[in-house]
C-alpha cells in the first residue's frame, strides 16, 4: 500500500511538472504574440471593419479599378494612405510557430513545389524589373500547404540563388522595389539576399506555384490560380495581364516592354498548366500569362 501511495504521489508530481511547463511555455508564447502584434499593427489613421462574407471565389482583383474594391463597401482610406489588413492573434496562432508567422516555407521539406509559369531568361540581356496585373482567386488549400500567384524575378549563377516575388530594381539606389498601380510601396532590404549583390535579374516568371506535401501519399488537391486549367482563358483561368520586362538600358532597351523570348514551364502539366497569349484590350496589345489547375490524386502519374 505504501508503494502504491508513493507511485501515485510521484505521478502527481510529474503531472504537475508538465502542467507548470506548459503554463510557462504558454506565457512565453503570449509575450511573443503580443510583441509581434505591436510590431505589425501600427497606429492607423482610420479603422474599417470588413464583413468577410463580402469576399468569394469569383472576386477577380485585376478587373477592378481603384474605386471598385469589394472592401470599400465598408469604407474608404484617407487620401495618401493605403489599406492594410490588421493582424490578429488568431492569424499568428495558425502558423507553425510565432517565428514562422508571415513566412512562407519556400523549401519543399517533406514534399515538392509544383509550378506552372511563363518563363523568360536569355543570355544576351539582364533584367531590372518585371510587371503585370495579377488577378487573385479564393481557392482550396490543404493544411500546412500554400498556393500563390506571383511575378518572380531571380538570379541564378549556380553558386548563389536569389528570388523575389514582384519587384523592380532601381539601378540608381540600387534596391528592389514593389509598386502597386504605379505607386511605389516599399523595397526589399539588402540583408535578406545572399552575400553577392542582387542588382539585376537573369530569370523572370509569371504564374503560380503550390507546396505539395503529398499528404496520405497522394498528390495534393491544393488549387493553383483559380483552380482550373490555363486553357479556359479570361473569366475562368487565373492570369497575369500585360507581362512586361525592363532590360539593361545600355543595350538599347528603354522602359518596359513584353519579352521577346518566353515559354511555358510546368512541373506536372496534368496537375497545373500555363499558356501565354498575345491579346488586344482597349486597343493595347500585350502578352498575358494564363495558369492554374486543381491538382488531385493521381494527376502527376506519368508526368
Amino acid at each position: 500500500m505504501l508503494v502504491e501511495d508513493n507511485v501515485k504521489s510521484m505521478g502527481t508530481v510529474l503531472i504537475d511538472g508538465v502542467a507548470n511547463a506548459e503554463k510557462t511555455q504558454s506565457h512565453e508564447t503570449d509575450i511573443k504574440i503580443n510583441e509581434l502584434l505591436k510590431h505589425l499593427n501600427k497606429p492607423p489613421t482610420k479603422t474599417i471593419e470588413i464583413n468577410p462574407s463580402l469576399f468569394n471565389k469569383r472576386d477577380v482583383v485585376s478587373s477592378k479599378s481603384k474605386n471598385e474594391w469589394t472592401w470599400q463597401k465598408s469604407g474608404s482610406c484617407p487620401q495618401g494612405t493605403v489599406p492594410i489588413r490588421r493582424t490578429s492573434r488568431e492569424d499568428i496562432l495558425r502558423a507553425t510557430s510565432v517565428e514562422q508567422f508571415g513566412r512562407r516555407d519556400g523549401s519543399a521539406g517533406s514534399g515538392t513545389i509544383d509550378y506552372a509559369v511563363i518563363h523568360t531568361d536569355y543570355a544576351e540581356s539582364i533584367f531590372y524589373g518585371a510587371k503585370g496585373r495579377i488577378n487573385v482567386w479564393n481557392v482550396y488549400v490543404e493544411p500546412n500547404e500554400w498556393t500563390h500567384s506571383a511575378i518572380i524575378v531571380g538570379n541564378d549563377n549556380n553558386k548563389n540563388h536569389a528570388f523575389i516575388e514582384a519587384g523592380w530594381s532601381d539601378p540608381a539606389t540600387p534596391k528592389w522595389w514593389v509598386s502597386v498601380n504605379g505607386d511605389p510601396v516599399g523595397y526589399y532590404p539588402d540583408s535578406i539576399f545572399p552575400p553577392l549583390s542582387f542588382t539585376n535579374a537573369s530569370i523572370i516568371n509569371w504564374g503560380g506555384a503550390v507546396l505539395n506535401r503529398r499528404n496520405g501519399g497522394r498528390h495534393t488537391s491544393t488549387e493553383m490560380g483559380s483552380g482550373v486549367y490555363a486553357r479556359h482563358g479570361v473569366g475562368e483561368s487565373a492570369f497575369v495581364e500585360r507581362c512586361e520586362i525592363s532590360e539593361d538600358r545600355s543595350r538599347g532597351s528603354t522602359g518596359f516592354h513584353w519579352p521577346v523570348n518566353f515559354s511555358p514551364h510546368m512541373s506536372h502539366p496534368d496537375c497545373y498548366t500555363a499558356v501565354q497569349a498575345m491579346r488586344v484590350v482597349k486597343g493595347k496589345r500585350g502578352m498575358w500569362a494564363f495558369f492554374g489547375g486543381a491538382g488531385g490524386a493521381g494527376c502527376d502519374v506519368g508526368s
